[in-house]
């Protein structure tokens, strides 16, 4: 039997396409999980370019309803579990997730399937790991998904002072790649220590 709430949460939704206006103070009810699901009660969600786009229609949805909540990444603890979960997650956990759905991350809960959902970095807070996800996985894609970067090759990361390129940057030392780095526009400092590079490596970065 689907369990409903009669709780109400605060939510930041819109009721129509258009721009920043369409942002909207809501109190939908509490989401309850489904089988397969886990739902997170939200410390931060990550903000990008992609909830503008969806926000004025630039990325569509299919069958849109509305009022409809934004937001693609966060990053929280979990309350509820629902049926159907393999026991890797527990009531507590301290987790990040990025996932899309009817339901977006701009809300004080939000249920994710458990496969879309990994234990939050001990190193980082939750305002910080709310702003991995989106671009983590973008930058694992090109690395390790499609490139397969590995140990001995020569990679050029452009804009890598950016969320996608400070991560990127990581991605490619940890495989011990040379890692060249294009014009980055934090201090060479900051991206020295980013960069962080093995030992075994005695060839320094590009920065020009």
């Amino acid at each position: 039997m689907e369990m409903v709430s009669t709780a109400a949460m605060v939510a930041i939704a819109i009721d129509g396409y258009g721009d920043g206006n369409r942002l909207q103070l809501r109190n939908p009810p509490v989401p309850e999980p489904q089988t397969g699901e886990v739902r997170i009660r939200v410390r931060a969600a990550g903000v990008g370019v992609w909830d503008a786009m969806k926000r004025t229609g630039v990325f569509e949805v299919e069958h849109p309803t509305f009022p409809m909540i934004l937001g693609a990444e966060c990053a929280g603890t979990i309350d509820a579990i629902g049926t159907g979960g393999d026991g890797r997650l527990r009531d507590g956990d301290a987790v990040y997730t990025y996932f899309t759905g009817p339901q977006g991350a701009y809300a004080q809960h939000v249920c994710v399937k458990s496969d879309f959902v990994a234990l939050k970095p001990r190193n980082l807070s939750f305002v910080e790991s709310a702003a991995v996800p989106v671009d983590g996985i973008t930058a694992h894609q090109a690395l390790v998904d499609e490139l397969r970067v590995s140990a001995g090759e020569s990679v050029l990361i452009a804009g890598a002072s950016g969320g996608v390129g400070t991560l990127a940057v990581q991605i490619a030392t940890k495989a011990l790649a040379r890692t060249s780095l294009r014009r980055p526009a934090k201090p060479i400092s900051i991206m020295y220590a980013i960069l962080a590079q093995p030992r075994s490596l005695n060839t320094p970065p590009v920065t020009s």
